[in-house]
């Protein structure tokens, strides 16, 4: 299971959601801008507190996701991206350690 965050490069949280173990989760409205992204995981999740109980462990991509917005003649294109959260031999995403207060906050 997995807790994923968006935070503004200001750290406030855009956006928060659940996803269970072998499930998946998809955001379709997001507001224009630049997000931290991260994904805290343990166990004993909360739904009153919105965080693991127990053995929560947070990492981020250190990299801000732009999400935008563009317009092209008739055509309107939204900005995407997509984590597969698996250890995978030669995966490009390399997660930076963040804080439960970083979380939290």
């Amino acid at each position: 299971d997995v807790l994923v965050k968006l935070k503004t490069a200001a750290g406030s949280t855009a956006l928060a959601f659940y996803v269970r173990a072998h499930e998946s989760g998809q955001v379709t409205s997001l507001g224009d801008g630049d997000y931290y992204v991260y994904f805290a995981t343990g166990s004993n999740f909360s739904t009153k507190c919105m965080e693991f109980l127990d053995n929560m462990s947070v990492q981020k991509d250190a990299s801000l996701a732009s999400f935008q917005t563009s317009v092209r003649g008739d055509y309107i294109y939204h900005s995407s991206a997509e984590y597969q959260l698996t250890t995978q031999s030669g995966g490009n995403f390399r997660p930076s350690h963040a804080t439960a207060d970083e979380f939290r906050n």
